[in-house]
């Protein structure tokens, strides 16, 4: 019997070692990049299991992230009209082309933002297992105002009224542009254990800044759907 358990054991890890590298190889994304797994196993003790990320991984899948949701703004954006890109449900509400030019000012803000962290952050100066046990939800839960609630914009990122549509569209990809050609130099510095820090979502990695981006641009487009139907 206790030869059995030691030959399961065994088995065990080592097929569950070539599960994670199956799921990891296929392209699946674990959050901050790392799986840990571990094994109690009578021959080998407590086994840790570490799957890395480079750090050309960890970055790559964040900006894919970020660009995609980008990609479905601008696609969206693209078929509206300038009459209805200035039409607002209310006086409180946001038209679309205001919710272009606050994403336009969010846009050149970011790279800002991760560069300044780079300059002035230091190496390891948030613990990851308090920022995560002090985060009131997920990241990714700050799509959905209906989970995070609703903030109010800085005042660097408030939108103008009544600009035009279509050069909102040329603006809002060439900031993008220029946003990657900022960032793509940082491809293989490890920036997961630098930081910064949201003024109401709490310290992120600058991993979690760039897919952050992607977040904010999610609920910003299910603004622009709402907008657009209610003003149909």
């Amino acid at each position: 019997m206790t030869r059995c358990k030691k030959n399961c054991s065994s088995i065990f890890f080592f097929t569950t070692l070539a599960t994670f590298t199956k799921f990891y190889s296929d392209g699946h994304h674990w959050s901050f990049g790392w799986v840990l797994f571990y094994a109690e196993n009578l021959a080998f003790g407590k086994i840790v299991l570490k799957i890395m990320a480079t750090p050309e991984q960890e970055f790559d899948q964040a900006l894919q992230f970020a660009e995609e949701v980008r990609e479905k703004v601008l696609a969206f954006l693209e078929g509206i009209s300038q009459s209805e890109s200035e039409s607002k449900p209310g006086p409180e509400v946001w038209s679309m082309s205001e919710i272009a030019h606050h994403l336009l000012l969010s846009e050149q803000r970011l790279s800002q933002q991760i560069l300044e962290s780079i300059a002035h952050s230091r190496e390891g100066e948030f613990n990851r297992d308090e920022v995560l046990a002090e985060r009131p939800f997920p990241l990714e839960d700050t799509a959905d105002t209906g989970k995070s609630g609703k903030g109010t914009a800085p005042k660097p990122t408030q939108p103008s009224p009544g600009l035009p549509i279509a050069g909102l569209l040329l603006d809002l990809r060439q900031a993008r542009d220029e946003t990657r050609a900022k960032l793509l130099p940082l491809r293989s510095r490890p920036l997961g254990n630098l930081w910064w820090e949201h003024p109401r979502f709490g310290a992120m990695n600058l991993y979690e800044r760039i897919r952050m981006s992607g977040y904010h641009d999610l609920k910003h487009l299910k603004q622009l759907e709402r907008t657009a139907d209610q003003a149909k």
